[in-house]
């Protein structure tokens, strides 16, 4: 059971990542993209956040 909550929040951290490009590449935001990438919880965070309605770039 562990193993399958450390494999949810792995895809759920991935998928805020893969959120935040996206988010960030229709926005043309290479800048904050580019910081995202590199810092992966600033991603990760813009990310989920997008999820709940709060988009950073708005």
């Amino acid at each position: 059971m562990q193993g399958l909550v450390g494999i949810f929040i792995w895809l759920a951290i991935i998928a805020g990542w893969i959120t935040h490009i996206v988010v960030a590449i229709s926005a043309k935001a290479w800048l904050f993209m580019i910081v995202g990438a590199l810092i992966f919880p600033v991603a990760v965070v813009h990310g989920w956040s997008v999820w709940f309605g709060f988009d950073w770039l708005d």
